[in-house]
């Protein structure tokens, strides 16, 4: 089957739907990509492109083919807006010139919403069914940000969003929350199935490696791995650390990765006197992570409260449950629901610092057969739910199958 997938974010950026494209070749589809120049998370071209650089390319013999658009730049509104627009119009642009040439188009959606319209030009000028992953459930994103306090603007996004999820022929949501959601909003229940994310097959359980025992120097050792952006709530950490410090003086905090929160937290940490105690080693490639994650005796899942992350499940749950590794979380709804059913962890509500420290205390106590056993239940639970292969064969079949 010649499937063609939009997406605005694809390799060398580093995103899930490269894994799954190249997963749906793995199966025997031929895959082309519609997708923009690469700019993300720096905000500016990646080396050796520009606004100007050719516009077709082969990855793992994944052809590419790259819409024109402005860079993200410093995170400015005004530059966002301009970065989203212009790859819609670009990339609908070139949806409309496609050759007739496929079977079935695939949209990655992530936010904003708008990003999944040249998947719905290329539908309709294609005549070919869409089937919608839907990532980031809009107008929810919005309505969790200081521009969903504008009850008319919100009224209007909602509209486009059903309007735009009514043109999928088939979607998959990554929680159940969004499919109960969307059932809601009218999209008939025999047209979505749940289906969630899994991790690339390089996230699991491995041996330490000596390169980075300089990071581990304590006795217990907790990671958290991922972006390090406003919604993870990371102060909770950092208050956990700043009254556990005299309790357990060699308990280390290795807070991997970068995001728009990292040099202030890291401010933050330095006044609370938490230098020795707390490390932010930076970013690290996605291959390295579980060589970093070997040497955790657990590992943190935070998320601030609010009515959006309660329907969301993190994919940085999965990258932990693939590695084998306890998970002691500060969030709420779904994501918390999965590791208490999986029982890989303790888990205490968002934004709770004391039941967050709570849970520390507890896991520090519990004898290490436990804290091994946890490790095992998240494995466990992965390879029934989240393993990559299974939910690749999910994804073929239902790619496969006739639209009703």
């Amino acid at each position: 089957m010649r499937i063609l997938i939009v997406t605005q974010y694809f390799w060398p950026e580093n995103f899930r739907i490269n894994d799954l494209a190249v997963g749906l070749q793995e199966k025997g589809h031929t895959v082309t990509v519609l997708t923009s120049l690469p700019n993300y998370p720096e905000g500016k071209f990646y080396p050796g492109y520009s606004f100007f650089s050719k516009s077709k390319e082969n990855w793992h013999g994944i052809d590419i083919i790259r819409a024109r658009q402005f860079p993200r730049g410093n995170g400015h509104s005004f530059l966002l807006l301009l970065n989203y627009v212009s790859f819609v119009l670009s990339a609908s642009w070139k949806a409309f010139w496609l050759p007739k040439q496929f079977d079935k188009v695939f949209v990655f959606q992530l936010s904003p919403i708008f990003l999944a319209i040249p998947a719905i030009v290329a539908k309709k000028r294609l005549k070919l069914p869409l089937y919608h992953n839907v990532q980031d459930l809009w107008p929810e994103s919005l309505a969790s940000t200081n521009r969903g306090k504008n009850k008319w603007l919100l009224n209007w996004v909602g509209k486009i969003s059903d309007y735009i999820y009514h043109q999928a022929d088939f979607l998959w949501t990554p929680s159940r929350s969004f499919q109960n959601i969307l059932i809601k909003r009218g999209v008939p229940e025999n047209r979505i199935e749940y289906l969630p994310n899994s991790t690339e097959s390089y996230y699991k359980s491995v041996e330490k490696e000596e390169q980075y025992a300089h990071l581990f120097t304590g006795q217990f050792h907790f990671i958290l791995a991922g972006n390090i952006g406003e919604a993870q709530g990371i102060e909770i950490i950092l208050s956990a650390a700043a009254n556990l410090k005299n309790k357990y003086p060699g308990l280390k905090w290795i807070i991997v990765g970068d995001g728009r929160m990292r040099s202030s937290l890291m401010e933050l940490a330095a006044s609370l006197g938490l230098e020795d105690v707390v490390k932010f080693p930076g970013r690290f490639p996605a291959t390295e992570i579980p060589a970093l994650i070997a040497y955790a005796d657990a590992t943190l899942l935070t998320l601030k409260r609010d009515p959006l992350f309660a329907i969301t499940v993190p994919s940085r749950l999965q990258t932990y449950m693939a590695c084998g590794k306890p998970i002691l979380a500060s969030i709420d709804g779904e994501a918390a629901e999965i590791i208490q059913e999986a029982d890989c962890g303790l888990v205490s509500p968002a934004n709770d610092v004391e039941a967050f420290i709570s849970i520390v205390d507890q896991f520090l106590q519990a004898d290490t057969s436990q804290q091994a056993q946890w490790g095992i239940n998240a494995s466990s639970y992965y390879v029934s739910n989240f393993e990559r292969n299974y939910l690749l064969d999910r994804l073929h079949q239902k790619l496969s199958e006739p639209i009703c």
